[in-house]
């Protein structure tokens, strides 16, 4: 009978994870030494074997929730129902949309919206010149990303930490950058890289610079070795969508984001 698990094997997650790695982007990549300190695992054993799997990442005051339904099992409502014992009492969550009634006798779900997984796990065989002059940027970049997302992307998840890695790419424009494409994990020794924080200043859309940003990032990440290249993208962004697909990448899957809060911080516990 399938039961409940803290993991701590890599190469036990790693197993499970490499048979879907564009779905598994970040996971993948949260196993690569850089990440691995914030991050546990949990999975969903039967007969020994990994059936579903949870990652709670945890890089500041608000832990994230990733965990997506294993094809071809119809077990992952009961895993989550389980996890629910070990949960903070407040997270944010990338998960299948059943996982609101799973988690309904101890919490309240908060929609932020519906999106896409797209992934890229070949190489990118087109020639595009790179005619905005976009560069990998480096930590003393900081303060002025923070002033480009600030202006054309406010609320975004953007961690300075990540221009630690090499593998940040932007544009500039006299003293500022005025569009970007980052990443939130990657890990050459995994093969992996998921995109993220991409952004161009408003007064600059259109004319080319997201595109050129972010097919320079592509082709530094393979470039670099890496095999697997996914992002996640809001379902209902389709200029994106259509950019991204420009660029070779394809749906992989679909998932939903919430904020999960206690029942008994929001009041509504039953007595």
């Amino acid at each position: 009978m399938p039961h409940l698990i803290s993991l701590h094997d890599k190469d036990a997650i790693r197993a499970f994870v490499m048979h879907q790695p564009l779905v598994y982007i970040y996971e993948i990549g949260d196993l690569d030494d850089f990440f691995w300190p914030h991050t546990v695992w949990y999975g969903w054993v039967d007969a020994g074997q990994i059936s579903q799997l949870a990652l709670l990442y945890m890089p500041g005051d608000l832990p994230v929730l990733l965990s997506h339904a294993h094809p071809g099992r119809d077990d992952h409502a009961a895993f989550l129902h389980a996890l629910s014992t070990v949960l903070p009492r407040t997270f944010y969550a990338h998960v299948d949309s059943h996982a609101v009634a799973a988690l309904a006798p101890h919490y309240r779900a908060q929609h932020h919206g519906h999106y896409s997984k797209m992934g890229l796990d070949r190489p990118n065989t087109m020639v595009m010149e790179n005619r905005h002059g976009a560069s990998l940027l480096s930590p003393a970049d900081i303060p002025a990303l923070e002033r480009l997302y600030a202006a054309a992307y406010p609320g975004n998840w953007f961690d300075p930490r990540m221009l630690q890695t090499g593998f940040y790419a932007g544009i500039r424009v006299g003293e500022g950058i005025v569009a970007t494409a980052g990443i939130h994990v990657v890990s050459t020794s995994e093969g992996v890289a998921a995109i993220g924080n991409v952004t161009t200043l408003p007064t600059f859309r259109g004319q080319g610079y997201g595109r050129n940003v972010c097919a320079h990032l592509v082709g530094q990440l393979q470039a670099a070795g890496i095999r697997h290249i996914g992002l996640n993208v809001s379902a209902n962004n389709a200029a994106a969508i259509a950019l991204y697909t420009s660029l070779g990448f394809t749906k992989v899957a679909e998932y939903h984001e919430y904020t999960f809060r206690s029942l008994l911080d929001v009041g509504d516990y039953p007595a």
